[in-house]
């Protein structure tokens, strides 16, 4: 990995206090009939609007390069309880370290590690806290060498989302203040490691103003390639398709449009329909993601061409691919999903759950994909 260019900046601040203390104490069934499911216009996700006043919050960041993936670890909520975290965050991002290509950690006491999601590899939560608090852990590809490119950008869309104006590479290892700092690491495995503590503003009810936390707005500088972060504003046509016989309805979780789920005796998958704006970070890492999430190495092009299928979905066509985990997994997991582009958007169709029931789901799974139109 490439050095970062900047000036190494000087501990101070909270930061200070705490690297001290570390390193003091380191050592039933529906119908059978088919059923038509509509998304009307109206339902679908867009930016969204903050009415709420804001209140004083804070971000802590860990940003990993480690080859050609960077890696991100947020938490983020009103300013107080975010600070009661920060030694925890702290310990925990230094004791991040790698294998097979991705990142494991000491989880701290009173946190709990909760599974991945389309956009997550990992979410830790506080246990108890009120708001919630959590850590995200996320991944997106980047150009080896872009690294001081890539860390400028995603800080700046950090601090949009605090409302605190964009800085410059110049300014970025500049000690503004005791309270807000970039700071270059290591974890205790030796990678390189930026720490970064930003104060601004949130909403009242602990959630970011726009631009929110996926992206997007006046200060999300360029990515390599862009990420899956944001939904597009509005869409041209409702989305419709037939539900298959014994899908439930689910809680929709960001971006989402539909969420459906199936259980079976102890066996789960769920559903989900995505739009994302673009062509959403690109077709290969996306897979790369998914195969992080059930604990599968990244793939090259060569094998995701091997391995990428078709579907046929009106006039259009899908790419389909299927995803099995490792067979040392219990329960074994799968993944299947089918990524659509339609106008200006890609729509991620995507299956995910136990492997034996993924495949009694997957030929229902599949003609739902193919049921998939827009009106």
């Amino acid at each position: 990995m490439n050095t970062f260019r900047s000036p190494q900046p000087r501990f101070s601040g909270i930061w200070h206090l705490l690297f001290g203390v570390l390193l003091m104490t380191s050592g039933c069934q529906e119908s059978e009939e088919i059923r038509t499911y509509q998304v009307p216009k109206s339902e679908k996700l867009s930016q969204p609007k903050t009415t709420a006043s804001t209140i004083a919050g804070r971000m802590l960041g860990g940003i990993i390069f480690h080859g050609s993936q960077a890696w991100f670890f947020k938490m983020s909520g009103p300013d107080a309880a975010v600070q009661d975290q920060m030694e925890e965050f702290l310990a925990f991002t230094k004791s991040i370290r790698f294998e097979n290509d991705k990142p494991v950690w000491d989880t701290p006491t009173g946190w709990s590690q909760k599974p991945g999601n389309e956009f997550r590899f990992a979410t830790l939560t506080v246990d108890g806290s009120d708001p919630p608090l959590e850590t995200s852990v996320t991944m997106l590809p980047h150009d080896v060498g872009s690294e001081d490119e890539s860390l400028l950008a995603n800080i700046n869309r950090w601090r949009g989302q605090l409302e605190l104006p964009p800085t410059t590479a110049d300014q970025l290892y500049q000690e503004k203040s005791k309270t807000e700092e970039v700071i270059r690491d290591k974890t205790n495995a030796g990678d390189d490691l930026v720490l970064v503590n930003l104060a601004g503003q949130i909403s009242e009810s602990g959630g970011m103003t726009p631009p929110f936390a996926g992206g997007g707005g006046p200060f999300s500088g360029p990515m390599r390639p862009s990420a899956p972060t944001a939904p597009a504003e509005t869409t041209d046509s409702d989305i419709k398709f037939d539900l298959p016989e014994g899908w439930e309805k689910a809680e929709l979780r960001t971006f989402q449009v539909a969420a459906f789920r199936v259980r079976k005796n102890d066996q789960k998958v769920d559903i989900s329909l995505t739009p994302l704006s673009g062509a959403a970070g690109g077709l290969l890492p996306n897979v790369n993601r998914w195969r992080g999430q059930i604990n599968l190495p990244a793939i090259d092009e060569q094998q995701l061409n091997a391995e990428m299928k078709q579907l046929p979905v009106g006039e259009a066509t899908a790419q389909y691919i299927e995803i099995v985990g490792s067979e040392s997994a219990d329960p074994q997991q799968a993944i299947w999903s089918a990524i659509l582009e339609q106008g200006d958007q890609t729509w991620f169709i995507k299956l995910q759950g136990d492997l034996a029931l993924a495949r009694e789901e997957q030929s229902k799974f599949e003609s739902f994909v193919k049921s998939i139109r827009f009106e």
